[in-house]
Parts: C-alpha cells; structure tokens; sequence
C-alpha cells in the first residue's frame, strides 16, 4: 500500500512540468535571444527608435538646404481713395515663385519671380491710360546677420543641437537593447540551472527514499531503532521540502523565460542546457568597445546641451542685419510683354538697409547666458562620471568574472571529492561499518556541493552577459 509520503515523492517527481519539455526540441542560447528580439515588445520599440535615428540622420542639414516658395493672392478694396483720377475700386490677381537658401555663414538669399495682374475698374482713362496691366520680374534678396547668428553661429548650433540629439537617443536605445539582451540571457541561465537543480533534487530525494525504506524495514524487523527510522523519515521531508522550493524557482524561471519572448504561458516546452563544463572553463573576458553605448548616449547629451547653450545665447544676442533686393520690372498691358519687359534691365530697382532688434533687459540676459553655460558644464560632468563608472564597472566585472571561474573551479572539484565521500561511506553503510545519520550527513553534504556548483555556474554566466554589454563581440 503507498503510503501519504510516498504518494508525494511520486507527485512532485512526476511534476508535468519536468516531464513535458523531456522530448521537445531543444532550444539553443541564440535561438532563444532570437525570439527575444522578435517577442519583446521593448526591444522591438528600441528597434524602431534606432531606425528612426537613422533615418534622421540628415535632418540637421535641411536648415541649410534649397527650399522653393510660392504664393498666389487675389485682392479687391473697394475703399475710398479720395482720387477722383483713381476711383474707389483695386482688384489684383499675384503670383510669386522661387527658391530659398540659408548659408552656413549666416547669408538668407532669395530669388523670386513675380507676376501681379492690376485692376482699377474706376480710374479716369483720360489720365490712368492703363486701368489693367501686368507688372513681371525677378527679385534676388540677400540677408546678412551681423548680430544674432553672425558667421552663421545659430544656424550651426540648430544643426548640431538635432545631430546630437538624434545620435544620443540611437546609442541609448541601442544600450538597452544590449542590457535587455542580458536580461535575457540570464532568463535563459536561470531556467536551464533551475532544471538542473530540480533534477540534483530528485536525485538527492530518491537517495533519501531509498534510506527510509530501508530504515523502515529494519525497524519493523526489530534490526534498527525507532529513532534511526524517524531521522529518515525527516531528511526525507527535508528533502521534499527541497524538491518543492526547487520547483517553485523552475516554475518562476519558466515564467520569466516566456515573458522575456513575449509569451504569457507558465510552461516553457523546449529543453535548455547549460553550457558544457570545458566551454565554460574556457570562457575569456569578452573585448570591449573604447566606450559603452550609454558612455557614447552621455557623450551626444554633453553636445546637445553644449549646442543648445550656444544657441541660447545666440537667441538673446542683438538681431542687427543688413538686407539689400534687387530687382527687374516689366509693365503691360498684355501678359506675354510685360513677361518680356521683365527680363531687361530697363527698369531696375533696389533697396539697401538696415534692421535692428535690441533686448534691454540685461541683467536678464545675463542670467539666462549664465544658466545656459551651467546646464552645459553639468552635462559635462555627467559625461566624465559615465567614463569613470564604465571604467570602475568594467575592472569590478572583469575581476568578478575572474573570481567566479575560480570558485566555479573549487566547486566542481568539491562535488567530485563529496560524491567520491558518499559512495565510499553508502559501501560501508551496508557493510555495518557506520551509521545512518553518517550517510545522511553525507548525502547533505553531497546535495549542498551540487548546488554550490549550480551557484557558481549561474554567477560565472551572468558575469559573462553583463561584460558583453560593453560592445566589441566575444
């Protein structure tokens, strides 16, 4: 008859969840990474955000590119004029077209062609000889800063502000890419160890069942002692008790494995493995990049605020300008003459001046410089604490990484020398050269070297993906 216990180590050995996954297929390390990319909606938004930033890259550049202007305009006043030659009614139809460019220097340059068609219904023909004609011709209009953006110093601090600002946010999306990824990869780990653990356990607790059977029997038959039987029965508890924790860790490591792919399920189907005992004794520290992404993120922030302070500046400096157009005028009755007319310099006309916009609040405006030249200089500092902790990270890293090994090292050779100890001592147990509380200590201690091998294992491969999160491949 199975007794309540026995039931229990029957249950939890054929956990479903142990023997699904047994004949699925297996899933490798990058497999698995792949589905993470695939699966993970952050990834994927990181993804797209670097796509973007590419795709962007050009955008500081159209400040200073050709545009074409156009515009159309139709015009009726019918007020008073006060001119009996003129009348009270003006009706035009205009049309410009052109192109537009800003120089790095600083140079607003504009070539227009206009086109007016004028109206005046009312005028008095015998003075107005024209009361409809086309007015045509071409118009170049030069702007020069000579205050605000001089030499092109605000146009040049727009560009870079929106070149640092694209690359700052593709090499942080790319850094939590590669921190996501060694989530992931340690998702991967923890399963795989948790399964290992899982079946130590099993081992360990089919060992226990076996001595309390034993046990068991002896007493009943009146060759053992009550007491002996009873410590038995609780390293069996204890080693259920260890089995269920283990379970639990497969069980939580299985859900975060699946949420790592973007899978809302308990169960993962494939197997996973750890890596092979000489792969992993053989593991190097992975080379790096000069600079971590989030070093080189810290180092675009630096350039953006660098280049929106500047531009801060520039902004509240005195607007002073010369401006100056030129143009050729064509005057017609018919379209296609004054078209003609346009065209020659018959007619010339040109205006030269002068604008000026000056702030006067200056003690404001020395506070708003001075406030633009700290966010610039804190920038600055943030950027030089990056490097420093990239540098402290990556030597505590290497060394923990180095460390690790060496303990994974010691605890290899620990679960040898234990499970040698338990074998020799489960020989002698039969033979009646000592005692069962001997061989259950043993057992013990054979059961915490196995994990303390797990552990180590785990740390070394966690150790492993966060190195790799400073970029430059294996």
């Amino acid at each position: 008859m199975m007794t309540a216990t026995s039931a229990l180590v029957i249950a939890l050995i054929l956990s479903p969840s142990q023997f699904s996954y047994a004949q699925s297929n297996r899933m490798s390390l990058s497999d698995f990474l792949n589905q993470v990319k695939q699966g993970h909606q952050g990834f994927q938004a990181s993804q797209k955000t670097i796509e973007s930033s590419e795709q962007r890259a050009g955008e500081s550049k159209l400040s200073t590119r050709p545009s074409l202007l156009g515009s159309a305009q139709y015009l009726n006043d019918k007020r008073e004029t006060g001119s009996p030659l003129q009348g009270d009614e003006m009706t035009s139809t205009s049309y410009s077209l052109g192109v537009k460019q800003t120089t790095d220097f600083g140079l607003e340059a504009k070539l227009l062609y206009n086109h007016v068609n004028m109206s005046l219904p009312g005028a008095n023909t015998q003075f107005v000889p024209l009361t409809s004609y086309y007015t045509s011709g071409p118009v170049v209009e030069l702007t020069q800063a000579l205050g605000r953006n001089w030499l092109g110093a605000e146009t040049t601090a727009t560009q870079d502000l929106i070149a640092s600002q694209v690359q700052a946010s593709k090499f942080g999306e790319s850094y939590k890419q590669k921190q996501l990824l060694a989530q992931a990869e340690s998702a991967y780990w923890r399963l795989a160890i948790a399964r290992e653990a899982v079946s130590a356990t099993k081992e360990t607790l089919g060992r226990a069942e076996k001595i309390r059977q034993l046990s068991g029997q002896r007493a009943k038959l009146n060759l053992g002692n009550q007491s002996d039987f009873l410590q038995t029965e609780a390293n069996y508890l204890a080693r259920s008790l260890e089995l269920q924790t283990a379970l639990d860790e497969e069980r939580a490591a299985s859900r975060n494995f699946n949420t790592m792919r973007g899978l809302d399920e308990e169960i993962v189907m494939e197997q996973v493995a750890l890596l092979d005992e000489k792969v992993l004794q053989s593991l190097e520290v992975p080379r790096r990049d000069q600079y971590r992404d989030d070093v080189k993120a810290a180092a675009y922030q630096k350039s953006l605020a660098e280049a929106n302070s500047r531009l801060g500046e520039e902004k509240n400096k005195p607007n002073v300008s010369l401006f100056g157009t030129y143009g050729l005028t064509g005057r017609d009755g018919d379209s296609n003459e004054a078209l003609k007319e346009g065209m020659k310099s018959d007619h010339p006309n040109y205006v030269v001046g002068v604008k000026v916009d000056i702030p006067l609040s200056f003690g404001t405006l020395d506070d708003v410089r001075q406030g633009y030249r700290k966010e610039a200089m804190a920038a600055g500092l943030n950027y030089q604490r990056k490097v420093f902790e990239q540098e402290r990270s990556w030597k505590d890293l290497t060394n923990q990484f180095k460390d690790s090994l060496g303990r994974y090292q010691l605890a290899q050779r620990m679960e040898k020398a234990q499970r040698g100890k338990l074998d020799l001592e489960r020989t002698r147990q039969t033979r009646g050269l000592t005692t069962i509380f001997q061989v259950l200590q043993f057992q013990q201690d054979y059961a915490n070297a196995q994990l303390a091998r797990l552990r180590s294992q785990a740390e070394v491969v966690n150790i492993y993906a966060q190195l790799k999160t400073f970029g430059g491949g294996l």
